[in-house]
């Protein structure tokens, strides 16, 4: 049974759509204000819980886990998280107890992203060429290029996790980086972007698109010459071949 007074279950209303983003409409509350709206509040909380425990339920369903399984992992009961995803309505459990149901399925949910990222990438960072990255000289060592792609990597597995708190920056004075994901046939490339302003990050990209341009031109001229000299050749040789031979 809940336990908090209506002053206190207002508050943890507010505190929780805060926390997802929904708190707009009442962000400028007084406390006595807040008190009067108490009971919206709650209502508006628990919406914003119950569509985010079923959102988290479809994904977890989606990646083959079983209503059992999410059960034992979160540690609530099967009948639980089976009305959370499909008659919420019907979960009479408390405000605290909704957003702990929420957060134990937010915590699994990322934990088994994780666990299906690392079995799809094996080789994690190792899958990983640096092409290009723009530094000083002195910058330059024989670890730079392994430390760009763990740094990368991590920051893919952040991006597909939605943990974008947890980004990783580039090496110290490295301001970009260009890199190749796969073999060059995948064709799948990514770069990254240090910067202190949304100026300065602009123009960093700039000037790494600059460089895999100039790169792109320079490999497609050089196939080209290649490809050019490899023809001539079989024509000189199909040329000089003897009338006889097959």
């Amino acid at each position: 049974m809940e336990r908090l007074g209506r002053h206190e279950r207002a508050l943890l209303a507010l505190e929780i759509l805060t926390v997802y983003g929904s708190a707009e409409p009442y962000g400028s509350l007084t406390q006595d204000e807040i008190e009067g709206v108490g009971p919206e509040l709650v209502l508006a909380a628990r919406r914003v819980l119950l569509e985010r425990a079923r959102s988290v339920l479809e994904e977890l369903l989606a990646l083959n886990f079983s209503n059992n399984q999410i059960s034992c992992e979160v540690g609530f009961d099967e009948v639980t998280t089976s009305r959370a995803r499909n008659h919420g309505h019907e979960l009479t459990m408390s405000l605290t107890k909704l957003r702990e149901l929420v957060e134990s399925l937010d915590r699994f949910l990322l934990r088994a992203r994780l666990e299906i990222l690392h079995r799809l990438v094996p080789q994690g960072p190792v899958s990983l060429t640096v092409l290009d990255f723009c530094a000083p000289s002195s910058s330059i060592n024989s670890d730079t290029s392994s430390e760009i792609s763990r740094i990368v990597f991590a920051n893919l597995i952040a991006i597909l996790t939605n943990r974008f708190d947890n980004r990783l920056p580039l090496p110290k004075n490295i301001d970009g980086a260009l890199v190749r994901c796969g073999p060059s046939d995948f064709g799948f490339f990514t770069f990254q972007i240090e910067g202190t302003s949304e100026i300065e990050r602009l123009n960093h990209q700039i000037h790494e698109l600059e460089h895999l341009l100039a790169r792109k031109k320079t490999e497609r001229d050089r196939k080209e010459r290649e490809m050019a000299t490899s023809t001539l050749s079989a024509g000189r040789k199909s040329k000089n071949r003897p009338k006889s031979a097959f």
